[in-house]
């Protein structure tokens, strides 16, 4: 199952808008905003789950759901492939892992 463009997502009472194409490795990549709109701030999973006051837990990829596949935690959309994590991480140039790594300055180095 291909992932979506967007893809709906909330942890508690929080609602927001997943970006895959922008996700990197370890829930450290902006890849989330509250709302569509382009002022909306981009921030990371992490972030999200701390803004929605699980942050305590930290296990994001157990209290964020993907409201756009039948409210499956990202546990499980990474396990049935609908969301991909880059497997090559550390030696990794593709756009999500050098914004987790540092941000836009390493893109325009490349």
């Amino acid at each position: 199952m291909a992932a979506k463009a967007v893809i709906e997502i909330t942890c508690g009472d929080f609602t927001g808008y997943f970006y895959p194409s922008r996700f990197g490795p370890a829930g450290k990549s902006l890849c989330v905003k509250l709302d569509k709109s382009e002022s909306s701030p981009w921030m990371t999973p992490v972030e999200f789950e701390k803004k929605a006051g699980k942050g305590a837990q930290h296990n994001w990829k157990r209290t964020v759901r993907s409201v756009t596949h039948e409210n499956k935690t990202f546990w499980k959309c990474i396990e049935e492939g609908i969301v991909n994590i880059c497997p090559n991480v550390k030696d990794c140039k593709c756009r999500p892992c050098i914004l987790s790594k540092g941000g836009k300055n390493l893109l325009n180095e490349l």
